[in-house]
């Protein structure tokens, strides 16, 4: 990403920012509420995201306690990430928000 398109991405977050959440992690989450557990991989192919972009607003997610990390049967090197109680109840109330 240029320079140009990080400010303008950043003042859009921040100019959006429902319930304390930034687009991205607003994103995750809803995706996560329609979906249930996803990969990061899964979630980056899903949005048409980078897989890294992916895994910095989940990192944010988690660290807000709105998303936890879950042992994948399927794969043991990515994890499934879910909603927590927190991040339900977030995504609930942005989305009541919203409408």
């Amino acid at each position: 990403m240029g320079p140009l398109y990080r400010r303008a991405f950043r003042k859009v977050e921040q100019d959006t920012a429902i319930e304390g959440l930034s687009v991205g992690v607003r994103a995750v989450l809803t995706m996560l509420r329609e979906h249930g557990p996803m990969t990061v991989p899964q979630m980056g192919r899903t949005q048409a995201l980078s897989r890294q972009f992916v895994q910095r607003t989940i990192n944010d997610a988690a660290a807000r306690g709105l998303v936890e990390f879950v042992p994948n049967p399927a794969h043991k090197r990515s994890s499934l990430i879910r909603l927590t109680q927190e991040g339900r109840s977030a995504i609930t109330a942005v989305a009541v928000c919203a409408s």
